[in-house]
Parts: structure tokens; sequence; C-alpha cells
């Protein structure tokens, strides 16, 4: 094995000589704490200033190396059921959790739902932060706790700090640099569950079939890659929605619009649609749960919700599965499965 000094000279003064295998040897160092901060980030600026982060063997031959120092989730029957529904984040449009909550919804409507989650990025509220906010406490969630969880509520969420320790040797370096890179990316594709069906939304167009085809080489073998046409990284209330539709081994692009769900289009830029911190949020969260907001947030949640339960197999059409997820929230059974998630993690 070359040194890291040798590999980032090729990223560097021959790029044209790089290849997805040597990335790969680069990110072994960098995620078993054997390189230097100078040497991490002269390795993720030069992927970055190459563009090849954004290219879709390169992202899965680093997450394949991430996914191999993270924690990995035994799920035993459920490994070929499991979901999960996430955004690559950055779009800039500042919404509610969609998708967390979307997930819970999923749940509750018959989907096993391994939600991969962190703390807040680019938003005032991540996944991890509108959880904790409502309740849960997701630190207390442990390895060996997973499986029963999916047995017994068909909802488990996995902290990303608890499952990829290695990414300590990252963070400080990510924080200090000015532009994304690779590990941006990475997160959707380094689910410890390694759920082989997902709901995947990225903030630009160009990045959909990078991303599809990324999963794809990972192991996923249904799943949508999403993106709202106003840059959006979730289904869109307003616009059309771009889809990369990965199925038996191939990626088909389609449109969808919320009429393919059954509702009416609402604007993304308006009050009800707006997410806030992680208190604020989580009373939004409730608020749904408790069948006390029907209006076009629900809806809008419901639209991601119903591309999970389809993904899954729960429901034949998009429309079948905006049934069975509206019954899920107004039959009180999401807001069981919140309930249940906030007492297994006392």
């Amino acid at each position: 094995m070359s040194s890291i000094v040798d590999l980032n000279k090729i990223f560097i003064l021959t790029p044209e000589k790089a290849t997805p295998e040597i990335a790969a040897e680069c990110m072994e160092y960098i995620m078993t704490g054997k390189a230097t901060d100078a040497q991490i980030a002269a390795f993720l600026l030069s992927l970055r200033f190459n563009k090849f982060d954004l290219d879709s063997k390169y992202i899965a031959a680093c997450a394949k190396i991430m996914r191999s120092k993270a924690v990995i989730v035994d799920t035993g029957d459920y490994a070929d059921k499991i979901v999960d529904i996430v955004g690559t984040g950055g779009d800039g449009h500042d919404t509610y959790n969609v998708s967390t909550t979307a997930g819970l919804i999923a749940a509750a409507a018959g989907c096993y739902v391994t939600k991969h989650g962190n703390v807040a990025a680019s938003s005032k509220s991540g996944a991890a932060n509108i959880l904790e906010s409502a309740g849960v406490k997701i630190r207390n969630i442990k390895p060996d706790m997973i499986k029963g969880m999916i047995e017994n509520n068909n909802y488990c969420f996995l902290f990303a700090q608890t499952y990829h320790p290695a990414m300590r040797f990252v963070g400080p370096v990510r924080k200090q640099l000015v532009v994304s890179t690779i590990f941006n990316y990475l997160g959707p594709l380094t689910n410890p569950c390694q759920t082989k069906r997902m709901v995947v939304g990225v903030h630009s167009t160009y990045l959909g079939q990078i991303i599809a085809e990324a999963l794809m080489y990972s192991g996923v073998e249904r799943g949508w890659v999403i993106c709202g046409d106003e840059g959006l990284d979730e289904i869109s209330p307003e616009c059309d929605t771009h889809v990369w539709e990965i199925e038996n081994g191939s990626i088909t692009k389609k449109m969808i619009s919320p009429e393919d769900f059954g509702v009416e289009r609402a604007p993304l830029n308006s009050d009800i649609m707006r997410g806030g911190d992680a208190d604020h949020n989580a009373k939004i969260l409730k608020q749904l749960f408790n069948n006390e907001k029907k209006d076009a947030l629900l809806d809008w949640v419901l639209m991601n919700a119903s591309a999970l339960c389809y993904i899954a197999g729960v429901g034949s059409s998009l429309k079948e599965c905006m049934k069975i997820a509206r019954d899920a929230v107004e039959s009180g059974k999401a807001k069981a499965v919140l309930e249940n998630l906030i007492k297994e993690t006392q």
C-alpha cells in the first residue's frame, strides 16, 4: 500500500492517473486516523477541484470504506425489507423536517424504517435535533436495540455520531474548509443497517443521476433519488419533481407532480412550510400527529411518506400510498410510533 503522501501527489500533480481505487486507499488512511489534517484537506480539495467528488464511482468507493469503519447493525430477517428516507441537505430553503416526519409516518403505515441521521449541518434543525426536542433520547439507542425496535415499532433511529466513530478524524477538517466535499454525499450511502431500499433527496438536478448510480453501486436495489424543480431535496409541494428510479439494476428518469398524489399544489415559500429551530419543529410534529394541523404542510409530508411506502412495496401506486399514509396519521398510528420511540429510549 502506497503512503498517503504518494497517493495525494497523484490527485494533485497527475489527476489523470487517479482512480476510485486510489481514492479508497486514501480513505482507508483517513478513516483509521493515519492521515494528518493537512493530508485530509489536500485529498478532499483535490477531489473537489478535479470534480471526482461528482463521480459516482468515486463516491461509491469512498462510501464503501466509510461503511467498513462503521458500527454495522444486523437486522436479521428484516435486511431486505428495511427502508430509509434522507436528503443531502444544502438546498437553502430552510424548510420543516419533512423527511424525518415522513419516516415516522411510513413506519406507522407498515414500512420498516431505519432512519440514519445527524444534527443540523446547514439548517436550523436536523433529524437528530427534532427527535431530541420531541423527547427521543437518540444517544441511548445502542446497536443491540435496533432489531427489537424494528420488530416492536417498525422504526429505529441511528444517530450518525454513534455509528460512525471514524468520522472524528474528519470532522475538524470539514469544519475548517469553506467548501462542500465528497462527505456531503456519503451520509445517504452509509446507513449502518446497509439499507437496500431508499428515498434520497438531492439539492440540485445535476446530482440526481450521480447519486442514483452511487446508490446502485453501493447495493441499493430499489430506490428514488428526488429533486424538486425549484432545487429542493424533497418531493416538491409546488413544482414538479425529478425522479431517478433505481429498479432491477437500472436507472430510469421521470417526473412526478402533486397531482400524482391526489393533492393540490401549495407554495413552498409560505409560512406554513417554513421550518424553525428544533423546538419549533418538534411542536409542529406533535400537532401533525395529534391531527391538529390538516393543511398544506401535512399534504407535503404525506407525499414524501407515500414515496417511501411505494419504494417499500406497501402500496402499488402513489395515490394508494397517499391514502395509507394519511390513514396512518388520522388513526393515531403515527402518534403511537413516536410515543413508543420516546418510551424505548428513556
